[in-house]
Formats: structure tokens, sequence, C-alpha cells
């Protein structure tokens, strides 16, 4: 369960990096808070769910 969230976070940071070379710097911005706005939903839904050790 844990692992494939990770697997989902690689694959945001990478599109991060990708965009990066390529976009203004408040569309970064805009990108992390993005990014930890959905890190904070699945930590949310993690405890909700209680399968926080699956």
């Amino acid at each position: 369960m844990i692992t494939r969230r990770l697997q989902h976070l690689t694959v945001l940071r990478g599109f991060q990096l990708f965009c990066s070379s390529r976009m203004e710097r408040k569309y970064i911005v805009l990108l992390e808070l993005c990014q930890k706005l959905f890190m904070l939903e699945q930590l949310r839904n993690l405890y909700q769910n209680n399968d926080l050790f699956d």
C-alpha cells in the first residue's frame, strides 16, 4: 500500500524536475503546492482508512 503511494510521489517528482527546465519559477511553485496538497490528502486518507501499515 505505502509502496504504491511512494511510487506515485516519485512520478510527481520526476514530472516536477522535467517541468523545471521548461517553466517559469511561479509555475514550479504552483506545482510544489499541488504536490504538498496531494501528499496531505494521501496522509488523511491513510489515517481514515487505517491502512497505514498495509
